[in-house]
């Protein structure tokens, strides 16, 4: 039994030293920007063709359709960098040029996301040319690209 003992104590002398836990918090953290995206990169706005014998005033709109981070709304939308409606733009064709007075009301709807379900946000773009802007115009193709940008 002194054997026994002795063996017991000693084994323990050797034993590995304990080992104390001890505790921390991770703090986890995330933010979601608000945003607002077209649906498609290009949307469009035909006059169709002028005679400008015949001039008349020529009226046309398009839908520009976005969605927006859920609870947050479009602020400003900007044509060309202008940010105020209406504002004027250029048709040309490499020679003349014919005033195109663009105009929009920022809606206040606000976004519902960006998933497949969310139906998407429409802002009404018209467009307007007077008829004595296109009556004493050459011949031709007139374009122009806007770079559009909503911003919420």
């Amino acid at each position: 039994m002194k054997k026994q003992l002795i063996a017991i104590l000693l084994s323990s002398a050797f034993a590995a030293p304990a080992v104390a836990g001890d505790n921390a918090n991770l703090n986890i953290s995330a933010s979601v920007n608000g945003t607002c995206k077209f649906t498609t990169a290009t949307f469009n706005m035909n006059f169709g063709a002028l005679d400008p014998a015949a001039a008349v005033l020529q009226n046309q709109s398009t839908a520009l359709t976005y969605k927006c981070t859920k609870n947050q709304a479009a602020t400003s939308f900007s044509f060309d960098t202008v940010t105020v409606s209406p504002t004027s733009v250029n048709l040309s064709n490499g020679i003349d040029n014919i005033p195109v007075s663009l105009s929009w009301t920022v809606p206040a709807t606000q976004g519902s996301g960006f998933g497949g379900a969310v139906v998407p946000i429409s802002m009404t773009v018209s467009g307007q040319i007077l008829a004595a802007d296109y009556a004493n115009v050459s011949a031709g193709a007139y374009t122009k690209t806007v770079a559009v940008v909503v911003a919420p």
